[in-house]
C-alpha cells in the first residue's frame, strides 16, 4: 500500500463467544472498498492508541465491504471489539502471502478451519464459490471449541445450498446441547478425503493444530505441495492465520515449547516490549490464533 487509508466501520455482528465481525469501508471509497488483497492475507490496523494489530480479511476481495473477525483478549483486539458503526480505524499495510487460488482450478478443495481460522477460509470460500464452474467439490472442516463459538453460523446453510459440503466439530462438549461429532477438526478428514479426487487442503489454526494437520495429511498421502496454509515462515517471518511475527532475538528462533516460545489461544497480533534477556528481547507477540512469548 502507498498510503494509510481509514477505514469506517459499517456494521457490527455477534458471532461466537466473544467474538464480532466488523464490516469496513474506506471513508474515501467510491462504490467498493478498492484495496487490492487475496484470500488468506490480513490487514494491519491502528486502532486507537494501540499498537498495530493483525486481522485477517473475512471476505472476498470481490465484496463491496471489508470484513474481519475480532475476539476479545488484549490491546487492540479490546479496543476494536467495543467500537459501533460510524467509529473508524486505520489500515497501514496488507501482509501475508495468502492463497493463490487462481492455480487451484478445477481441483477439490477441503478447507479446515479451527476456532477465528475460519476468517480467512470463508474469505477464501466466497471468492470461490463466486467462480464455482472454476473448482472441483468444496469441503469445509470446521472445529471449535463449544458450539457457541462458531461463527457465520447465518452463512452455513447458504454454503450447503451452494454445494459444500459443511461438517462440524466439537472438541468441549460439556453440557452443550449438541449431537454432532466430537474431538478435534483434524479427526474429520478420514470421512471425507477418500471420495476426493487430487484435493488441495487449505488449513488455517494455530501452529499445533496446522501441524497435526498437516502430519494427517502426510499420512494419507497428501504430497506437501497439496497442503497450502497462510502460515508461512520465511528470513525470520511467520504468517497464520494472515498474521505474521518478525523475531526480535540474536539466534535463530525457537519453534517449539521449552525454550522461548508459550502459544495460548488469542485473536490478533501485537508487540508489548517487556526487557532484554541474554541479548534478546523478551517480548509478547499476540497472534490470531495464538499468543508467542519470546
Amino acid at each position: 500500500m502507498s498510503e494509510n487509508r481509514h477505514l469506517k466501520i459499517v456494521r457490527v455482528h455477534e458471532q461466537g463467544r466473544d467474538i464480532r465481525s466488523f464490516d469496513l469501508l474506506p471513508e474515501d471509497a467510491a462504490g467498493s472498498h478498492g484495496v487490492a488483497f487475496i484470500p488468506g492475507q490480513v490487514a494491519v490496523l491502528r486502532v486507537g492508541e494501540e499498537p498495530p494489530a493483525y486481522f485477517a480479511f473475512a471476505g472476498a476481495p470481490e465484496d463491496r465491504e471489508l470484513a474481519i473477525l475480532v475476539k476479545r483478549t488484549i490491546g487492540a483486539s479490546v479496543a476494536l471489539f467495543e467500537m459501533k458503526a460510524g467509529d473508524q480505524i486505520e489500515l497501514i499495510d496488507v501482509a501475508g502471502h495468502g492463497f493463490d487460488l487462481d492455480r487451484l482450478h478445477h481441483r477439490d478443495l477441503v478447507l479446515v478451519a479451527m476456532g477465528t481460522g475460519v476468517a480467512p477460509l470463508r474469505s477464501a470460500l466466497r471468492h470461490v464459490l463466486q467462480r464455482k464452474d472454476e473448482f472441483g467439490k468444496l469441503v469445509v472442516l470446521y472445529g471449535a471449541r463449544t458450539p457457541d463459538d462458531f461463527c457465520y453460523r447465518d452463512e452455513t446453510d447458504a454454503w450447503e445450498d451452494a454445494g459444500v459440503e459443511l461438517r462440524q466439530v466439537i472438541s468441549r462438549p460439556g453440557d452443550h446441547d449438541w449431537s454432532g461429532p466430537t474431538g478435534y477438526v483434524q479427526s474429520l478428514l478420514d470421512h471425507v478425503l477418500p471420495d476426493l479426487d487430487s484435493p488441495v487442503a487449505l488449513v488455517c489454526g494455530s501452529r499445533e493444530m496446522i501441524a497435526q494437520t498437516r502430519g494427517r495429511l502426510e499420512q494419507m498421502g497428501f504430497p506437501a505441495e497439496a497442503i497450502l496454509t497462510n502460515y508461512k515462515r520465511e528470513h525470520g517471518t511467520y504468517v497464520s492465520h494472515g498474521t505474521h511475527e518478525t523475531y526480535t532475538s540474536h539466534h535463530p528462533p525457537r519453534n517449539h515449547i521449552g525454550d522461548y516460545q508459550f502459544v495460548a489461544p488469542n485473536p490478533c497480533f501485537c508487540l508489548h516490549n517487556l526487557q532484554n534477556v541474554g541479548g534478546s528481547k523478551l517480548s509478547i507477540w499476540c497472534f490470531t490464533g495464538f499468543t508467542v512469548f519470546r
